[in-house]
């Protein structure tokens, strides 16, 4: 597995126990909010639903051949926030997925925000394994840093049921479906990290679904 002999030689990344991947797994790609409360907005006026659907459209197209991952919006017809998660795991657990992603754009309010980081749910080790590869990957690609330390995992910060994005992990893992919340860069002002992506829409948003693929591939 190409991603555990490079951290294996980062003692920044070391993990005692590596654990078991299925391989090919079946991942869904869950885009984060929806059209009625559509999240952050960018700092040239693009929401973060409508940027991370988009990824997760490209993302599908182009693993269309292995047919591996799958693209899950949360119901617009459920109105509570609690509801949407149930029924997006429910949906997860009946087609067998592995592995559930709900991608998102960072925001904070404060200019000098940078990194990528991933969320997961307090104790869910192996989910935090994952997220800090996903983590990993990206820093090193696109040479930002890494928010989050949760165990010997860099990138990842561990999270409560009752924080935000909490509800999505804890749904998941009453399923015994590993997960984690992306949210790659803050996106409510320009910066280095943030125009690689919003500049151009269409070109940044490919370069993420590129990435998100190149990186599930390794899961394995």
């Amino acid at each position: 597995m190409f991603y555990k002999d490079k951290i294996s030689k980062n003692p920044m990344h070391e993990v005692a126990e590596v654990p078991h991947i299925k391989p090919l797994p079946n991942v869904a790609i869950v885009v984060g909010h929806d059209d009625i409360k559509s999240g952050a907005i960018t700092y040239n006026y693009i929401r973060e639903f409508d940027f991370c659907y988009e990824v997760a459209k490209k993302a599908i197209m182009l693993n269309a051949s292995r047919r591996n991952i799958v693209l899950l919006k949360r119901n617009e017809d459920l109105k509570s926030y609690s509801a949407q998660m149930r029924d997006i795991a429910k949906r997860c657990e009946i087609l067998k997925i592995d592995i559930a992603i709900e991608l998102h754009l960072n925001a904070s309010g404060v200019p000098e925000a940078r990194g990528v980081e991933t969320l997961v749910l307090n104790k869910d080790d192996t989910s935090a394994y994952i997220g800090q590869m996903f983590a990993y990957q990206y820093g090193e690609k696109f040479k930002v840093p890494l928010r989050g330390f949760y165990k010997n995992y860099r990138g990842v910060k561990g999270i409560s049921p009752y924080e935000r994005g909490g509800g999505f992990l804890h749904q998941m893992s009453k399923r015994g479906i590993s997960s984690f919340i992306f949210e790659p860069f803050f996106c409510d002002y320009k910066n280095r990290e943030s125009e690689r992506f919003l500049e151009d829409i269409r070109v940044g948003t490919t370069l993420m679904a590129e990435y998100l693929i190149a990186t599930i591939a390794q899961l394995r």
